[in-house]
């Protein structure tokens, strides 16, 4: 069984989504360099951590999106995180909310980060950041990666 998490945006453009993901990857040293750049806005990408991570346009659905009915934001972009079990999970948490600390930091928009599709551990809603008080994911090293200030509170469930 994998282990995915999604981060939803608003307002962000897929290309410059992944190419924000590349360059941060890539100057982070969390892909190998001699494969050469990683094509997380193409077929997706391994980090060397083992998070496979693709960026995806979201089209228009014929119906109202879950994400937009529940937390009341419109999604034009998803990044995928899938983790390997096979490798360190908390490497890969630490790869991932680096990554998703850059997209929150240069794209000004709405945001969910959803585990498996409908626990959401953060939400930026009008320029407020939350992240979920339910659990232990957010442990001190986690919110220290994350832009600041944010607030912690419970999080619907979609």
């Amino acid at each position: 069984m994998a282990i995915e998490y999604v981060l939803e945006l608003t307002g962000a453009d897929v290309d410059n989504v992944a190419h924000l993901l590349t360059r941060t990857a890539t100057n982070a040293g969390l892909v190998d360099q001699a494969g050469g750049e990683p094509n997380v806005g193409g077929t997706g990408d391994w980090l060397d951590s083992g998070v496979f991570l693709r960026a995806v346009a979201n089209p228009p659905l014929p119906f109202r999106d879950p994400i937009e009915k529940k937390l009341g934001i419109a999604p034009t972009t998803s990044v995928l995180f899938r983790f390997t079990t096979a490798d360190d999970p908390v490497r890969q948490t630490h790869d991932m909310v680096r990554l998703v600390s850059v997209l929150l930091t240069e794209i000004r928009g709405d945001a969910a980060l959803l585990f498996n599709g409908d626990v959401v551990w953060l939400l930026r809603k009008g320029g407020q950041l939350t992240i979920s008080n339910e659990d232990d994911f957010w442990e001190p090293d986690l919110q220290a990666l994350l832009p600041q200030p944010f607030d912690r509170a419970s999080l619907p469930v979609l």
